[in-house]
Formats: C-alpha cells, structure tokens, sequence
C-alpha cells in the first residue's frame, strides 16, 4: 500500500496546537501567563486540580497531534473534540472578560476557528477516512457479445 500524503491543513493544525499546549506548559512552570489567559490564570493559581485538568488536557492535544500526524483517524476525531473544547473555553473566557475590541482573546479565538476550518477541510478529511480497493467485477467472456441466443 502507498504511503498516504499528508495534507497541509493537517501541517497546520498540529502546528497551532502544539504550540498552543507548548505556551500553556511554560506558563504553568514559570507562572509567566499569555495575554488571553484571564480569567482561566486566576482560576489555575487557586485551584491545583484545574492545573491537573490543563495538563491532561495538553497531553490528550500532544496524543492527537500523533494519531493526526500518523493520518489515523482516531486522532482526527480526537483533535476535532479537543479543538470544540477549547472553542467553547475560548467563548467563554471571552464572555466573562466583556467581549471588548482589541482583546488579546481573540488570537487565541482566531487559532481555534482556523484549526477547525482545516479539520473540516475535503482535503483533511479525506487523508483520514480508510482507503478502499476499487470493487472487483467478475469478469465475463466476450464469447456471448452481440449474440443472440434462439
């Protein structure tokens, strides 16, 4: 069987996301914080469960860049889920600092929506679905072609 290209799209979002879960492991080692954390940098210095939750969550993106990068389709469907988390994170951490133009939210809004548009590209979503063999006709004789039997 040929090796399978991989797609751009699929260049781009493991791209995005591990660099997206390189920034937040800085961030929980040196308690340095992005400019879009807000509220969600508040929360992890009061709570050490929620640091546990971040990095799990960092290593479930690591994984499905893996499978993503192996063009397994588990990890298409794993970084599909993880990328509508973090969407909704995104959203929400928007909502509670007041939705106001400039805010540095929106770059971490706009990694999201860009690997999601790649995700659900034809071109992504073909490299991960299963390649099957052309079905196999049986083959007939040109004996009885044109013939017609009394």
């Amino acid at each position: 069987m040929p090796a399978r290209r991989r797609p751009f799209g699929v260049l781009v979002v493991a791209f995005i996301q591990l660099a997206t879960v390189v920034s937040a492991l800085v961030g929980l080692l040196t308690s340095w914080t992005m400019p879009w954390e807000g509220t969600l940098a508040v929360y992890l210095q009061d709570h050490s469960w929620a640091r546990l939750a971040i990095m799990s969550f960092g290593a479930a993106v690591v994984v499905a860049a893996i499978g993503m990068w192996q063009l397994r389709s588990w990890g298409w469907a794993l970084m599909v889920s993880l990328v509508g988390v973090s969407l909704v994170f995104d959203l929400v951490n928007w909502w509670e600092s007041g939705g106001q133009p400039g805010n540095p939210l929106y770059l971490r809004l706009l990694l999201d929506v860009v690997s999601a548009f790649y995700l659900n590209t034809s071109a992504v979503q073909d490299a991960f679905r299963p390649h099957r063999d052309p079905v196999a006709r049986p083959i007939t004789g040109t004996g009885s072609a044109g013939r017609v039997d009394t």
